[in-house]
């Protein structure tokens, strides 16, 4: 086995011996519409298929209300967990928050009760899990003699606007991983802040890179910088949220007047969305369009397709971002913050330019550098190479790599 997986310590890798040995793991993922259930779909159609080869079964535990799209026969799904009810579904802040609580105490506990009556299951491997419970949890599942895998997407929990809420938290994640068998990050970066936050004594941290999104039919549209006296069309894609810098972007567009902003993804606040607007609204009109609604995957190479330029202007990340997975996949050169593992990401793969987080001046130079033809093309070009070698059953082969290391 070729030995090329990161991991924090001594490199660890399966043996032959342990390939002939059957394992049957399960991944738990409970979001079942947007980006982990897409996540999941992905990486465990390619492990079902590597699997099939290393003596490795794969299935899946999620919601109920799992999407039709993140169903597959290429492996078993049991959709066994309660969907979560939306906030308007509640006229008070009270009983909304109550109900969380009540949610995930029974989504856990269902968990729990069908891992007691599972039979000859090996490994389980966490895409996410509740806080506040996982130091318990995790702990109950070691000693039921259970392998335990997490893919820390999140280091620092930026997606949430509670500061409070964020350090419960991530005190409880720090109890919770320190449970698991090993952890999985996307990038060095990554692994070097996981380990940091953990302190000495934490479980082994494998870097695994996340593989480009396979979401067209078709190859993408050529990329070429604009034209002369073309206006030159950027895109901020994904959910708006403070810590993605959309702030900084808009406020940067006062020194790129012949660049057009097309905005697409969900608010996740509606305070934050309401600056959001207020700053486009500052700015000339037609310079910038909002699309504020999830789109659905097969919407979504057109709004890349009709861009120069993907933006991810992040100002907080301890994370790797599918959006900056999203623009290789459909062939588009980024400018990106060095924050998390984007900048990691962005220069070793050479397909753009990395700017200094927060700094509107700084952003608006990197879009006009990126912009410059030469440079433009070269990290258009390098987007092909990253996505040819960052496959979905690349990734799968170095999870079954973490798997094996872990069954021993």
């Amino acid at each position: 086995m070729e030995e090329n997986r990161s991991v924090d310590g001594p490199l660890l890798t399966a043996s032959v011996g342990a390939e002939s040995r059957a394992l049957r793991t399960c991944m738990y993922t409970a979001e079942a519409q947007r980006g982990h259930a897409r996540y999941t779909r992905d990486l465990l159609s390619a492990l079902s298929q590597a699997g099939a080869r290393r003596s490795v079964a794969v299935e899946l535990v999620t919601s109920r209300d799992i999407d039709p799209s993140y169903r597959t026969p290429l492996y078993p799904i049991h959709a066994i967990l309660p969907p979560l009810l939306n906030s308007s579904h509640f006229h008070t802040t009270a009983g909304w928050a109550a109900s969380r609580v009540a949610h995930y105490l029974r989504r856990e506990r269902i968990f729990l009760d069908w891992i007691a009556a599972r039979k000859g299951l090996d490994l389980v491997h966490f895409q996410e899990y509740t806080p506040w419970l996982a130091p318990v949890h995790f702990a109950r599942l070691r000693r039921r003699g259970l392998g335990l895998v997490a893919t820390v997407h999140n280091v620092a929990n930026f997606g949430h606007s509670s500061r409070s809420y964020m350090r419960v938290s991530q005190r409880c994640w720090k109890s919770g991983w320190r449970q698991c068998s090993a952890l999985v990050v996307h990038t060095e970066g990554l692994r070097a802040t996981l380990a940091d936050f953990l302190g000495p004594g934490h479980p082994p941290i494998f870097v695994v890179r996340h593989a480009v999104w396979e979401e067209r039919a078709l190859p993408p549209a050529p990329a070429e910088p604009p034209r002369v006296g073309e206006p030159s069309r950027l895109l901020f894609f994904g959910m708006i949220r403070p810590n993605k810098g959309l702030h900084v972007l808009l406020r940067s567009l006062k020194r790129l007047p012949d660049c057009r902003l097309t905005v697409v993804g969900e608010p996740e606040g509606q305070r934050y969305f309401e600056d959001v607007r207020a700053l486009a609204a500052a700015l000339p009109e037609g310079q910038v369009e909002i699309v504020s609604q999830f789109v659905a995957e097969s919407e979504i190479a057109g709004f890349f397709d009709r861009a120069h330029l993907v933006a991810l202007p992040y100002t907080e990340f301890a994370a790797q971002s599918g959006v900056l997975q999203q623009a290789v996949a459909h062939g588009r050169p980024v400018v990106a913050t060095d924050v998390g593992g984007l900048g990691e990401s962005v220069r070793d793969w050479g397909i753009g330019a990395v700017v200094a987080a927060g700094d509107e001046a700084a952003l608006a130079a990197g879009i006009t550098r990126m912009l410059r033809p030469d440079a433009y093309r070269a990290a258009a070009l390098a987007t092909t190479r990253v996505r040819d070698e960052h496959t979905w059953t690349e990734m799968a082969e170095a999870t079954l790599d973490v798997y094996r290391t872990v069954a021993g």
